[in-house]
């Protein structure tokens, strides 16, 4: 267990506003490559908070206060502000938590004249001031390689300059030290950064329900922020939820899911005190790689899902340049409340019932009106929309018009939010009927995120859809191999392969769904379409039935069972079934596209396309399968049905 930290953070870093480049392109990065916890204006101040407050509250939450002295500085009110405050807290610094480094040539203030410095106005002299700066932050690491390299380089200039001016021999001499500190760069490299990694639900330890939506918050949201960095694989919740509160070895997790590190996390709340413990285990020996425990308010969750990007993203040796920063920063709101709302909407919309997913919707809805500019609760609220249109069976206009608001919302908060962009594509996918619109929408997000599982998976929907199979396919096994163990793009792969006219090996991929997941309803139901393929109806009423029972009830489950009844003679309970379909529509929503598909499987074509121009009318999500499924192929030839696929965009 790690000792408990007496500070939040190790620096706080107090500038000039002139000096805002050298300070966060190197300073900053030099100090957290180090692995140091940094407070600075720009990324951790409060919005809207006073900036003494927010002075005030870096110098008390810091071990160290570092000031970076300029002519500039000298002048500014704060320079002696900040003084004071320490001198507050620290006085006489007989705790040496006042560190003056002089970047500038400038009169020093009375009060920390006497104060030893660190030396930065002389170019050869540099490399040693750094190294000596790591050393009174309190980092045992060396310069990193970078830095080095530098010194290095201006080694040589030294060398040059000195061998004109004195003997050979001494010149010589330089050169040996400087060929042998070259050596020790190039000979000694750092380990490559880590390249894919796999978060796994956190562990609570209070065995409280009130908080259980941290145990999977948390860790998406730490999920959401890593897969925003370049050349980092990391396993979205879908993969990984199916380990929670299950057993397994590290070395099993990282060889199901082909990722090189597992992190594991435990926390514990006791009234507004949460300790939070997280380990990163080696996936092929299962080693500790490194761990920390976290002891915070629940106030400062923000601030502390903030640190914990960070420090995971270091340990992994992920290289974060100033937009990266700003990214893994963005990703969460100023608001706690706000936050905590968004991680209880993901934890109830994620159990894919409609009255769950309305309660992650109304979470959605809360958190945007606390902090209308969070991106993430607007992407939240157009998928939990969309999910009430489409598994809820709500009627569309009612939920895919506001869904498409808030996905178009969270981009205009931020267009580099590939999922914001991936769910405005599916959105349009099965509202719009806009195919290229669509498209534009998952190639942006592949832009942004190309190891986006989603993405991948919602393109291949549209490209099946539209009959271009081949580069549907394509798509879906891209996705399975960013997210091998999720159950619903094997599902896909299925129906995929169903409407490409492969059916067994559809039969296949919709088997290994099942084996993954045997309670995912929409595996049970392709697999009752392709058995109608095959002539199995038996096998696909079965199915049929085990997926109206997992779904409550869905209409196209009762479908599929009334169109295999049709066709394998029982004519009497087809009509059974869809006079419990047509029951059900005076109680609740029913797709016409269901009611269409059992009236033809009896071969009642007129009343067929009725109902399916009723489908058109109410714009039902299901009618941009008409060109695809197998089922409406008897249709084919008919003029009101081509007229039907040309209006929704459909025809070959």
């Amino acid at each position: 267990m790690l000792h408990q930290l007496e500070f939040e953070y190790d620096v706080f870093i107090s500038y000039s506003s002139h000096d805002k480049e050298w300070v966060r392109d190197e300073l900053l990065k030099i100090i957290e490559e180090a692995g140091l916890r940094v407070f600075i204006d720009f990324r951790d101040f409060k919005g809207g908070a006073p900036s003494i407050k927010e002075m005030e509250r870096g110098v008390s939450t810091c071990r160290k206060t570092l000031l970076v002295l300029t002519p500039d500085y000298i002048e500014s009110e704060w320079c002696e502000i900040e003084n004071i405050m320490l001198h507050r807290l620290d006085p006489a610094n007989r705790n040496l938590r006042l560190i003056p480094l002089l970047k500038t040539p400038c009169q020093k203030p009375l009060r920390i004249g006497a104060l030893t410095h660190l030396d930065f106005t002389d170019d050869a002299d540099v490399e040693l001031a750094w190294q000596q700066l790591l050393n009174a932050l309190g980092a045992d690491v060396e310069l990193p390689a970078e830095k080095a390299v530098t010194k290095l380089n201006r080694a040589a200039r030294y060398v040059a300059k000195r061998s004109r001016k004195y003997k050979f021999g001494l010149a010589m001499a330089l050169l040996v030290c400087l060929l042998s500190a070259v050596a020790v760069v190039y000979w000694f490299p750092r380990p490559a950064p880590i390249g894919s990694i796999a978060v796994l639900p956190f562990v609570n330890e209070s065995r409280d329900p009130e908080v259980e939506y941290l145990s999977d918050g948390m860790p998406e949201s730490l999920i959401n922020s890593l897969s925003q960095l370049p050349h980092l694989s990391v396993k979205a919740a879908s993969s990984v939820f199916r380990y929670k509160d299950k057993k397994i070895e590290p070395q099993q997790i990282a060889a199901d899911l082909s990722v090189q590190v597992i992190l594991n996390g435990h926390f514990a709340v006791h009234g507004d005190d949460l300790t939070l413990s997280l380990e990163l285990a080696e996936g092929q020996t299962g080693n500790n790689l490194w761990g920390k425990q976290y002891n915070r308010k629940r106030s400062d969750l923000v601030s502390l899902q903030k640190e914990i990007a960070r420090d995971v993203s270091r340990k992994l040796g992920v290289p974060l340049s100033g937009a990266d920063e700003q990214k893994l920063a963005k990703d969460y709101p100023e608001s706690v409340e706000a936050l905590n709302l968004y991680l209880k909407g993901r934890y109830h919309a994620a159990k894919l019932t409609p009255s769950e997913i309305q309660a992650g919707s109304d979470y959605f809805t809360k958190a945007i009106a606390i902090d209308p500019s969070y991106a993430r609760a607007y992407v939240g609220l157009a998928e939990a929309y969309r999910g009430l249109a489409t598994a809820g069976e709500m009627p569309a206009g009612d939920f895919f018009l506001p869904a498409k608001e808030a996905a178009k919302k969270a981009i205009a908060i931020d267009d580099t939010l590939a999922d914001a962009h991936a769910e405005l594509g599916f959105i349009i996918f099965w509202y719009g009927w806009d195919w290229n619109a669509a498209e534009n929408q998952f190639k942006r997000a592949f832009e942004l995120d190309p190891n986006n599982a989603d993405a991948h998976t919602f393109y291949a929907h549209l490209l099946s859809n539209t009959g271009r199979h081949a580069e549907g396919l394509a798509e879906i096994k891209r996705a399975i191999e960013l997210e091998p163990l999720d159950s619903r793009s094997k599902a896909l792969e299925g129906q995929f392969l169903l409407h490409a006219g492969r059916t067994d090996e559809a039969l296949a991929s919709l088997k290994t769904s099942i084996e993954l997941d045997p309670d995912f309803w929409l595996a049970h139901l392709f697999a009752a379409s392709a058995y109608i393929e095959k002539g199995m109806f038996d096998e696909a009423i079965a199915q049929a039935r085990k997926a109206e029972e997992l779904s409550g009830g869905h209409s196209h489950a009762f479908a599929f069972e009334g169109y295999a009844l049709a066709k394998s003679g029982k004519q009497r309970k087809a009509q059974e079934v869809l006079a419990a379909l047509m029951r059900l529509s005076t109680k609740r929503y029913v797709s016409p596209y269901s009611v269409a598909l059992i009236y033809n499987g009896l071969g009642k074509r007129n009343e067929t396309l009725t109902w399916l121009e009723k489908g058109y009318e109410q714009r039902d999500p299901k009618m941009v399968f008409l060109r695809v499924e197998p089922k409406w192929n008897n249709l084919r030839d008919d003029s009101r049905f081509q007229d039907l696929l040309r209006r929704i965009g459909l025809m070959p």
